[in-house]
């Protein structure tokens, strides 16, 4: 369903094909609209420091910068500006890369049209959106890393409650309903347990939850 309000969205793409071809995609859907875009990463840069948008869409492979590097500086740069990156490339090390620097969505190029919206209004709204298949991608790259000491943290049982459900595949409106607490007090709880198990999003928080049997 598509917001009252526009999501502004600046596309960063080396390819004038995929630019052209999603900012028309993109403006078919009432609510969202590309309104600014650049094909490398000093040029993106350059433009999201002069305007304000709501989304950042971006490949990660450029000639001029690697994807770290770029995310790294756009988080530092603009650290509240919500990144979706849509590429070309399926890889384990860098959907997880992505991840750990605090990008919303991964979604690589082919993906629905629906699947796209679903992510980009979910950044908007500082929530996270992966299909299927990604979010098996990097459970299991982070699953495949050689085992880490367990956080020593203290988890009460409404903590466990709420991480069952993230692990469940519920959303917040749900789990809040399923352990009677507010929607507020899921988010701030999740907040507090992203750090406290030094995570960055529901997915690592899955596998984080599965590695060292919180759950």
């Amino acid at each position: 369903m598509c917001e009252d309000s526009v999501i502004r969205i600046f596309h960063l793409d080396p390819c004038d094909l995929v630019r052209h071809g999603l900012s028309a995609l993109l403006a078919s859907c009432h609510g969202m609209t590309v309104a600014g875009s650049a094909s490398t990463a000093t040029e993106a840069l350059a433009k999201c420091s002069e305007d304000e948008f709501d989304v950042l869409l971006t490949e990660l492979f450029f000639p001029d910068r690697d994807g770290r590097s770029l995310l790294a500086e756009f988080r530092l740069q603009k650290p509240d500006l919500p990144i979706v990156v849509l590429t070309h490339r399926e890889g384990d090390k860098d959907t997880l890369m992505a991840f750990r620097t605090g990008v919303k969505s991964v979604l690589t190029k082919g993906v629905e049209l629906q699947d796209l919206t679903l992510a980009i209004r979910a950044a908007r709204d500082g929530s996270s959106y992966l299909p299927s298949n990604i979010a098996s991608t990097i459970v299991q790259a982070i699953l495949d890393q050689p085992d880490q000491p367990a956080q020593a943290v203290e988890l009460s049982e409404r903590d466990r409650l709420i991480i069952q459900g993230v692990v469940d595949g519920m959303g917040n409106a749900d789990i809040a309903a399923h352990v009677r607490v507010s929607v507020s007090t899921v988010k701030t709880t999740l907040r507090r347990l992203f750090k406290e198990l030094q995570v960055s999003s529901r997915t690592e928080l899955v596998a984080t939850a599965i590695q060292t049997g919180l759950v």
